[in-house]
């Protein structure tokens, strides 16, 4: 038994080692059709590495002005500032409207009265004067010095409405762009650091301007949930004020963005997201005479709802009829099964929009009450062609 059994393995042996090189010439393609090689259009496949981002928003900004360096002065309701003097004598010349368009203004006599101002369209009611304690007179200046009023500065808030758009090039969970921004800008008053009793007022300039920034922007996609991916995002780049501002002598600072862009993917190709940034910027005031120019940050905290799609490496398939959800393949071509803006299932697609307002008939069809049945949702192949298992 034992010798017969050695006996067929011997022969099944060689008889394998005889066959074995006929085998390595056999190629299964001859007989098994093969998949004709897809054919991409390399333009697309460069194109499709880029996204674009669109939307508006609502936000406010943070103004903070330190004025230590610099005097005050009233006459009447108006507010100036001015260089400081030795032994804290009042200067010659103070300035108007300092936050937008410094203008100067002379100062006629001294002590605590008879200063002679045009009028000043920024009315302000400090309740009180320094010098002459009232400022019931048109004609009296008050003089409020930094050396007796060391906390001189003014904070307050402006709304924004910011139009943002922006490119990126993609590349894994890395991507790197350009954004710009558009932002009305909307000033209404600053209040003073400290008022002293009500001895200093606020600033109040009733103005509306459109200031416009250019950032780099550099982001990473660092969590995924439910639909939704979230980006950590940095930018930096140019601040331009608006026509409110005189360029001669407010220069603005580099502006420094940081965001969280919130994006649900509706299908592949088509976005919408919540951006909400912080941004770091202000910009500095020149007046001639003084040792330091006046220093105003301009933070701003800022909401943006949009758009965002990336442009497809496929075309949408030519066949009318061809109800295909997924990527798939016609010939040498792979198209997409819906338009970029359909919701997509990453796994099974959509299901057809006829499919959906047919339910009814197909309920009655089990019911017994007759009519024409629904067609069924198309599945992963049409015609014979091939479907990938990737939604657009």
């Amino acid at each position: 038994m034992k010798r017969s059994v050695l006996k067929y393995f011997g022969a099944f042996v060689i008889g394998y080692l005889w066959a074995l090189p006929a085998f390595a010439q056999f190629n299964l393609s001859d007989v098994y059709a093969t998949r004709p090689a897809i054919k991409y259009s390399p333009v697309r496949r460069v194109l499709n590495m880029f996204s674009f981002d669109a939307g508006v928003g609502t936000g406010q900004s943070f103004y903070n002005q330190d004025l230590s360096g610099f005097d005050l002065y009233y006459r009447g309701d108006d507010l100036l500032i001015g260089i400081p003097q030795e032994n804290g004598s009042m200067d010659t010349v103070a300035y108007r409207n300092w936050l937008t368009r410094p203008e100067a203004v002379s100062i006629t006599g001294g002590g605590g009265n008879g200063g002679d101002f045009p009028d000043i369209p920024n009315p302000i009611p400090p309740g009180g004067g320094v010098d002459d304690g009232i400022l019931d007179s048109a004609n009296t200046v008050s003089h409020y010095s930094n050396q007796d009023f060391p906390e001189l500065g003014y904070r307050g808030r402006a709304r924004v409405i910011p139009i943002h758009m922006s490119i990126f090039f993609n590349y894994k969970k890395f991507r790197v762009g350009f954004g710009f921004e558009a932002e009305h800008h909307k000033f209404d008053y600053l209040n003073p650091y400290n008022s002293y009793n009500g001895l200093i007022g606020s600033y109040v300039d009733d103005f509306s301007t459109w200031n416009f920034k250019y950032n780099l922007l550099v982001g990473y996609e660092f969590f995924q949930f439910m639909g939704w991916s979230y980006v950590a995002e940095l930018g930096i780049g140019k601040y331009s004020l608006g026509s409110a501002y005189d360029k001669n002598v407010q220069k603005p600072t580099v502006d420094i963005q940081l965001a969280l862009p919130m994006y649900f993917h509706v299908s592949e190709y088509f976005r919408v997201f919540i951006r909400p940034s912080y941004e770091i910027r202000g910009y500095s005031t020149t007046i001639p005479g003084a040792t330091s120019a006046i220093k105003t940050n301009q933070n701003s905290l800022r909401v943006t709802f949009g758009l965002s799609f990336t442009i497809p490496e496929i075309r949408r398939c030519p066949i009318r009829n061809c109800e295909t959800q997924q990527k798939h393949q016609h010939g040498d071509r792979e198209f997409r099964g819906q338009p970029i803006f359909y919701p997509q299932n990453p796994q099974i697609g959509q299901i057809p929009q006829t499919y959906q307002k047919l339910r009814w008939k197909r309920k009655n069809l089990k019911k017994g009450k007759g009519g024409k049945a629904a067609p069924k949702p198309a599945g992963n192949s049409a015609g014979g062609d091939n479907s990938k298992g990737t939604s657009e």
